[in-house]
């Protein structure tokens, strides 16, 4: 067996884990690190990622980017049944009682399926 580094296991749960994820998806969608030439689906694309690792952190038993991707790729649900799914997850409950939804990128996951012209590209 070969050695493995799972960056979803490095989210700190609670104040952090927000920007963590945001960190990681930025890291996925622009190695480079040129944010300030990001495009309209570079943008979409950015905060789907986010809203998928929070949902997967919170909802999902395989929690990696792998299961990002089986979750995104599912061969029995449309991308946007899948968006919907994550929406509609009531994902935690936090220490004060509040429920904590894996979408405070919920705007986002807004925002890829108001592109419906292009949906494809929100997952790229």
């Amino acid at each position: 067996m070969s050695p493995r580094y799972n960056p979803l296991l490095e989210v700190r749960k609670g104040d952090f884990e927000v920007r963590d994820v945001q960190n990681i998806a930025d890291i996925l969608v622009d190695p480079e690190g040129s944010a300030e030439r990001r495009d309209h689906w570079d943008k979409t694309g950015y905060a789907l990622l986010v809203a998928v690792i929070l949902h997967v952190l919170y909802a999902e038993e395989d929690k990696s980017l792998a299961g990002c991707a089986r979750l995104l790729a599912h061969p029995e649900r449309t991308l946007f049944q899948t968006i919907e799914r994550m929406r509609t997850t009531h994902h935690l409950v936090g220490p004060d009682g509040s429920r904590r939804r894996a979408c405070n990128a919920d705007r986002g996951l807004r925002e890829c399926v108001g592109s419906r012209g292009g949906h494809a590209a929100c997952v790229r």
